[in-house]
């Protein structure tokens, strides 16, 4: 019995050695490659030094930051509600330590919920990331609530600069799609409510509302917050603001007099406004599927204005900003219409030569009929302009001579191609093989590659090594 039971013992601690060697292989094969599937360890999380404002780290929509423009007079775009065991008597807020003027509206008193959006409030800050406070108190002005958080101070610059660097693109599904519209969706307002994403203000203009994909429902936002302007008012627009048209110069009101959806047909992003002239920044510009495009100049009392949404973010100068060279455009224009002809790039298709500045009809006569057509006031000369539309590329004309004359060609797909055999979905390297690398780059459009021959460029737009987009027009709309 006790050699039975002494080989019981015996092979128990072999077993139990067996186990204890096979686990430990295990943990240090856990370690050396994969974690455990049973025990995960959480990534470290390093909260960033938001004291050293020198350094502002990269934003991102947290829980605990809220953006607001630099001037702004509201916290509209704090979407939050705080509970207080009490009514309210009174409200503290602070920024970096230093108490912000702030109004509250009469009937938020004698309430235990506090809208944060509701508060109005008075900031001049430069751009960058703040501790902030606010401290709510009861009816008997004992604190009944303190709430810490951050908040990121963000300036025109910060949102121009993202519209600047999608400026090129061509059609709106990238925008279209991040909203949930259809593809088809006319994409001006969704591009700007992107735009404004990006920097953290989706809520500010308005996002959190309901539909925010077309023109008017802008308008409406702006009103029920009292930052709407009539073009006919003695507000004057600041860069970052919001400027409505109406291409029926109807002033955005139907035969009633009442502001009708239908008659906000486009908006664009302002970037500044220079002796009552506005250049701007919008998508869905010009025919086809559009483009993102930057503009100049409306005058602030063109008919087509209907009005502007007031931002409140700093007015500061832009001198990074994409400007339009008016001398030279115009010199080159005056070129045109004198000649008629020009020694610059060409683009040809189906046998027919299409040079900037030429007359337009003889060109379109030889072409299969256009499957959109499409006028507007242009912006960057006098007169109507007109867009073609066909299966692969689309022509804008100017007003030259009293003559529609080709202004530019854009390609809308890979169907069409230079006369030397570049496409849309080649790559960079293809590009400079064809053209040489003797190219202009233009430091404001990320990845733009400019050609210019006898008073026309040939521009492509790269990402990721691909060409998305090619255009001819007359030199030299990039300053």
């Amino acid at each position: 019995m006790g050699k039975i039971f002494s080989a019981f013992v015996c092979i128990f601690l072999v077993l139990f050695i067996i186990f204890g060697a096979f686990t430990l292989f295990i943990s240090i094969k856990s370690e050396n490659n994969v974690k455990s599937t049973l025990f995960v360890d959480l990534p470290e999380i390093i909260e960033p030094d938001y004291e050293d404002l020198s350094e502002e780290p990269e934003f991102i929509s947290v829980n605990n930051i809220y953006s607001l423009p630099g001037k702004a007079t509201s916290l509209q775009g704090f979407i939050r509600e705080i509970t207080v065991p009490e009514p309210i008597s009174a409200v503290n807020f602070y920024i970096a330590g230093i108490q912000v003027p702030i109004n509250i509206k009469e009937s938020l008193y004698d309430k235990s919920i506090l809208n944060l959006s509701e508060i109005g409030i008075k900031i001049d800050k430069q751009p960058g990331i703040y501790n902030a406070k606010i401290e709510i108190f009861g009816y008997d002005n004992t604190l009944a609530l303190e709430d810490n958080f951050k908040i990121r101070i963000v300036g025109a610059e910060e949102v121009l600069a993202v519209a600047q660097e999608e400026c090129g693109r061509i059609g709106g599904y990238k925008y279209n799609r991040w909203y949930g519209a259809s593809d088809d969706n006319p994409w001006c307002a969704v591009f700007l409510l992107w735009c404004f994403e990006q920097v953290g203000l989706f809520n500010y203009v308005g996002g959190h509302s309901g539909s925010h994909e077309r023109p008017y429902s802008w308008w409406e936002w702006y009103e029920t917050n009292e930052k709407a302007h009539s073009r006919n008012s003695d507000y004057i627009p600041k860069t970052g603001d919001i400027v409505f048209f109406d291409w029926g110069e109807a002033d955005g009101k139907d035969e009633e007099g009442n502001y009708s959806a239908d008659n906000f047909n486009h908006i664009e992003l302002i970037e500044k406004v220079v002796d009552g002239e506005l250049y701007v920044i919008g998508g869905n510009v010009g025919g086809g599927q559009g483009k993102v495009e930057y503009r100049k100049k409306w005058l602030v009392t063109d008919s087509a204005v209907i009005g502007f949404g007031e931002n409140n973010l700093e007015n500061v100068d832009m001198p990074g900003v994409l400007n339009v060279t008016e001398k030279s455009l115009d010199s080159n224009i005056k070129k045109f219409n004198e000649t008629g002809k020009t020694d610059g790039f060409k683009f040809i298709y189906d046998g027919v030569q299409v040079c900037m500045g030429e007359d337009i009809e003889p060109i379109v006569n030889r072409f299969e009929p256009a499957i959109d057509y499409y006028e507007y006031n242009s912006c960057s000369f006098e007169g109507i302009a007109k867009i073609y539309s066909y299966s692969g590329f689309e022509i804008t004309t100017y007003v030259g001579n009293r003559t529609d004359r080709v202004y530019s060609v854009n390609f809308l797909n890979d169907s069409v191609a230079t006369p030397e055999g570049v496409s849309i979905g080649q790559t960079y390297n293809d590009m400079v093989l064809t053209y040489s690398a003797s190219y202009k780059e233009i430091p404001e459009i990320a990845g733009l590659y400019v050609y210019t021959k006898g008073g026309t460029n040939l521009s492509f737009r790269i990402e990721n090594n691909v060409i998305t987009s090619i255009s001819y027009e007359i030199e030299d709309i990039y300053k």
